[in-house]
């Protein structure tokens, strides 16, 4: 009973809503219309893939197993990229992909006794503070010595995180960083360091892919899935728009 009722929820409320509509509306428009009868089909197939472990197997975890944890020993500095902030009604607060990525770099910075770089700007026309400044606020309440941070509070893309903390970097004299941001953003971030020439030490966390054995759950389409496939393109096309512009330059 709790398997049907699990079945029938997923095609009932979105995204499997639109895989059911269009395949309701291709059967519909079989025989009328069977161009926009295969156009329909098509759609359904698409929302489908986007939002079932299908899409995450072929999307996202070929970015997500691009790097794993690595030999820390020639590291200088913990650098931890931003991810976003989030308005509350009692201010601005880290969003939970930047919480993730500052508690690994904590983590790592307490481990190996090493200093902390946040990097984070704000976006044009927005009244807040700027991003890594909360994070440095954050790690200060969690018990991070404050003289053991360096704020990098310019940086509004991936590309400013990596120009802006590698003269951060120079300027401090620190020559390894372990990078840290989410696993399905770190191909890109590695690509930014070292088109500027610094080899970096890759530690990705907040893994959105769930290396748990594949059930039947997975198969139906879900809301987490489409948000890991989506979040997946995006880093598709920003790493394609990132390389277009350098190849330009």
């Amino acid at each position: 009973m709790v398997v049907f009722q699990k079945i029938i929820e997923a095609f009932l409320l979105p995204p499997g809503f639109f895989v059911t509509l269009f395949i309701l509306m291709s059967i519909l428009w079989c025989k009328k219309a069977p161009k926009k009868a295969l156009s329909m089909f098509f759609l359904a197939i698409v929302f489908y893939f986007l939002s079932s472990i299908i899409g995450i197997f072929l999307l996202l975890y070929p970015l997500e197993k691009s790097y794993s944890y690595s030999d820390l020993q020639d590291a200088e500095v913990v650098v931890v990229l931003g991810g976003g902030v989030v308005k509350t009604p009692d201010g601005y607060q880290l969003s939970i992909h930047t919480v993730a990525r500052l508690l690994r770099g904590l983590e790592i910075a307490n481990k190996k006794h090493l200093p902390l770089i946040v990097t984070g700007g704000k976006l044009p026309g927005v009244d807040q503070l700027p991003e890594a400044e909360i994070m440095k606020q954050q790690a200060i309440s969690l018990g991070f010595e404050e003289g053991n941070i360096f704020v990098e509070p310019l940086a509004r893309t991936t590309k400013e995180n990596a120009f802006y903390t590698i003269a951060l970097m120079k300027q401090k004299a620190f020559k390894k960083a372990v990078l840290v941001t989410s696993a399905v953003h770190m191909k890109r971030a590695v690509y930014c360091f070292e088109k500027n020439g610094v080899s970096v030490i890759p530690c990705p966390t907040a893994f959105l892919y769930d290396h748990s054995k594949i059930e039947w759950i997975d198969l139906i389409p879900n809301k987490d899935a489409l948000d890991a496939n989506l979040a997946a393109i995006h880093e598709y096309l920003g790493l394609v728009w990132y390389r277009i512009t350098d190849f330009l330059k």
